[in-house]
């Protein structure tokens, strides 16, 4: 369906919107860019282009964390993970873009509720230990979560600081990885026919709100409690989940 002008331009700034209050969060809280959009985007678009957009600003974004932190990057935590992500998100790509994109609209709502749900009650009692069977199951969970929703940190996150020397080597080598998966996964998709011209000028709206907000969040950095605006995402997240797994199953608009 073809929009007129006007709903274009009013898109573009939703997007741009979303993105700057997504990137925000980020660089305040050290994550939730993929899952905070994932939660809103598919509110006012379809969940194929929600995918696509969210895929190229997290990557965006991730390299140009990575770049900025590249001296506490623990390169040889990621060979397995990653190996393990790149064979299941193959032909878990390849499933989506197979399928109806509406199939997945209400698991994506279910998903993003179980997600905020678990870092409210579980995040902080779980540990896992560096070994290679640990290894391939993050990779693997993480390859799931994001092909399908474009969530696929969570997982990754709870092992990396597990097995990482320091904090700042897990912020470091976390946007490596987030850098690894959402680019390889831009690839896939695009391979798979999952991009389209239509999509070209949503990117650099999505971009420049990104931009916006890890400037203004790296200036506000030490002025807010991260933990408190955290517990704030997951109550959106959880209920944005609700909305779109209802909406989608009761058959009005999201």
């Amino acid at each position: 369906e073809r929009l007129g002008i006007f709903d274009m331009v009013w898109m573009l700034l939703f997007l741009a919107i979303c993105c700057f209050i997504s990137a925000l969060v980020q660089r305040l809280s050290g994550f939730g860019l993929a899952t905070l959009l994932m939660a809103l985007l598919p509110i006012f678009m379809n969940f194929t282009d929600a995918l696509v957009i969210t895929g190229v600003v997290g990557c965006v974004g991730s390299v140009a964390l990575a770049i900025q932190q590249r001296r506490y990057i623990q390169w040889k935590k990621l060979a397995i993970p990653v190996a393990a992500y790149v064979v299941v998100g193959f032909f878990v790509t390849r499933l989506v873009a197979a399928n109806a994109a509406a199939d997945f609209k209400r698991w994506l709502g279910l998903f993003l509720f179980a997600l905020a749900l678990y870092f409210i009650l579980l995040s902080k009692r779980i540990h896992i230990k560096g070994s290679v069977p640990s290894g391939l199951l993050v990779g693997a969970i993480s390859g799931v979560g994001n092909n399908l929703f474009n969530v696929g940190g969570p997982p990754m996150a709870v092992y990396l600081l597990n097995v990482c020397d320091s904090n700042l080597a897990y912020l470091a080598t976390m946007q490596v990885f987030l850098a690894i998966i959402s680019g390889y996964t831009n690839i896939v998709r695009a391979a798979s026919g999952m991009f389209y011209i239509g999509i070209l000028p949503m990117v650099p709206a999505a971009v420049i709100g990104m931009a916006l907000g890890f400037l203004v969040g790296g200036r506000i950095f030490h002025k807010l409690d991260g933990e408190k605006l955290k517990t704030v995402v997951y109550v959106v997240v959880a209920a944005s989940g609700l909305w779109i797994f209802f909406g989608d199953l009761l058959g009005f608009a999201v």
